[in-house]
């Protein structure tokens, strides 16, 4: 049944010519917006002719641009058009982003699974962190309001007051294939070490001291740094945390562990550990963690975007003069958490990253080819037997390490952290940056020793010149000069600086002639 309304400008057959145009055009790689549409379109009209570009001036405007309302009835007529969430990408990702990266992965996932029975997904974890920051999230959340008033053109909501400490906060989540999740691990601002405390206010007017780690969820761990992000000493206590949790759960079986490849996850020490609670430890390939991680494709997003909705509906509501306080902080990240975190969100983003169940299938092969120019984009790609044609050389490399700028290098392969021979290597380069970190000390060391030596070489020269200028007779000849000076300065006031002398005549000395340049002035003559 045709619908009521306005006519469609464009005829069916004109519609399905900028449908096979859009398609062409998102197939190679390119993004196509409604704006870069809007001016094709303008084109493509001024082509059909005078009298065609007459009734669309008719039609549109006069600039024959197709407006908002005509792009959203298109896409309602072509359901095979989809409007998607665009995201800006590093060109440095789009190009590792090849085939043959990811399927060496899969082949290595596949191989591991198989080499340490990995069956089910109890088994299949995946640990990342990230940040919250509240002066974004008060930036971001206030953009829309509705209001009755017929004058009134914009609406202003009073943003609190960030102590500090409460400005950010990192966490890092630990996720299992089979939707659940452990206790988190929780970065603010500050010192103090492990286990922060807050001060809260009782209803009598007394303080009490209370830990941040209820806020978080139970069994949680909060700790202070001057910088609220991750170093190497808080990624081994967080290891510890995890072998104390993943080693009352299935003691006899291994489990493996998804991590990207950030260099302060190698460490022996913390490999060690994970190694010792029977996990075995895959690093994605560099520079996919937009493609493989679990935690990147949905439940972080989910964390992301909660605090946003959160905060516009509590914003309208907050009188003048709060102040949002690390308390108020952890309990957004725990609201965000309970919600992200959840059970459908985790299981989607192991399933939709094919790490559980195992299917290259999963990742777009359209992503693989972005950014890889025209002729790159038309390659038809399938993941499931590049992944068979490469298993043999991913099997082989991923215990085999490489190093590259003093780390691990995963670039365009998987790694098993864990095997004997990346642990070896990884314990020769913590052994070398430790003689070097000596070395350096030394050096250090003596260029202070050196530095002292100089300072009291000079303030021991200053005693001595002091003790010198005391010495009688040096005072008595210093005295003496300064009296022969001033007599001499006398007798000069008392003559006149010229005196005049009749029939004198003032000669100057003669300025000696350059040799250079006369001879070079001579042979230009002969010449």
């Amino acid at each position: 049944m045709r619908r009521l309304g306005r006519p469609t400008f464009f005829t069916v057959g004109e519609e399905a010519t900028i449908a096979e145009a859009m398609e062409l055009w998102t197939a190679s790689g390119g993004l196509w917006k409604r704006e870069m549409m809007a001016t094709i379109l303008r084109d493509y009209v001024a082509d059909m002719g005078a009298e065609r570009e007459a009734q669309a001036k008719a039609y549109f405007v006069d600039d024959v641009v197709p407006r908002k309302t005509w792009f959203a009835a298109f896409l309602r007529r072509r359901p095979e058009l989809r409007r998607v969430k665009a995201a800006g990408l590093d060109e440095a990702r789009a190009r590792a982003a090849n085939p043959e990266a990811v399927a060496q992965y899969f082949a290595a996932l596949t191989a591991v699974t198989r080499q340490y029975v990995i069956e089910s997904a109890i088994q299949v974890y995946n640990t990342d962190e990230s940040m919250i920051n509240v002066a974004d999230v008060l930036r971001g959340c206030g953009r829309h309001a509705y209001t009755t008033s017929p004058t009134r053109r914009r609406a202003d909501f009073v943003t609190p007051v960030v102590q500090f400490g409460a400005d950010a906060a990192s966490f890092v989540a630990c996720i299992c294939a089979d939707g659940t999740r452990l206790p988190l691990f929780s970065v603010v601002r500050g010192s103090g070490g492990r286990l922060p405390f807050v001060q809260e206010t009782r209803p009598n007017g007394t303080t009490t001291k209370v830990p941040l780690g209820p806020f978080v969820g139970e069994g949680a761990e909060d700790h202070r740094r001057e910088n609220p992000g991750f170093d190497g000493d808080l990624w081994i206590e967080y290891t510890r945390l995890l072998a104390k949790h993943l080693g009352s759960t299935q003691p006899t079986k291994w489990r493996l562990m998804l991590i990207d490849g950030c260099k302060v996850h190698l460490s022996a020490k913390r490999l060690g550990l994970l190694k010792a609670a029977n996990m075995v430890v895959l690093m994605l390939p560099s520079l996919l963690s937009h493609l493989l991680q679990q935690c990147d494709d949905e439940p972080f997003l989910k964390v992301k975007a909660h605090p946003y909705r959160s905060a516009r509906a509590l914003l309208p509501t907050v009188p003048a003069g709060t102040h949002s306080t690390i308390k108020h902080l952890m309990l957004v990240i725990a609201e965000a958490c309970l919600h992200g975190l959840s059970s459908v969100h985790v299981i989607n983003g192991f399933k939709n990253t094919g790490a559980w169940p195992v299917d290259a299938s999963q990742v777009e092969d359209a992503r693989l080819l972005t950014g890889m120019a025209a002729g790159y984009a038309t390659r038809r790609v399938d993941l499931y037997r590049l992944m068979v044609r490469l298993g043999p050389e991913a099997r082989r490399e991923m215990d085999k390490p490489v190093v590259s700028f003093g780390s691990i290098s995963n670039r365009g392969r998987a790694v098993v952290a864990t095997s004997h021979g990346v642990l070896a290597a990884i314990h020769e380069l913590e052994a070398a940056k430790e003689v070097a970190f000596k070395a350096k000390e030394v050096r250090q060391a003596q260029a202070a020793h050196a530095r002292e030596a100089r300072a009291t070489q000079l303030a021991m020269d200053e005693r001595d010149a002091d003790q010198r200028r005391q010495i009688p007779g040096f005072c008595r000849r210093k005295d003496a000069w300064r009296s022969a000076a001033e007599r001499q300065r006398d007798r000069l006031r008392r003559t006149n600086e010229y005196t005049p002398v009749a029939r004198a005549v003032l000669v100057g000395e003669p300025r000696p002639k350059r040799a250079g340049r006369l001879k070079s002035d001579r042979s230009t003559l002969g010449e």
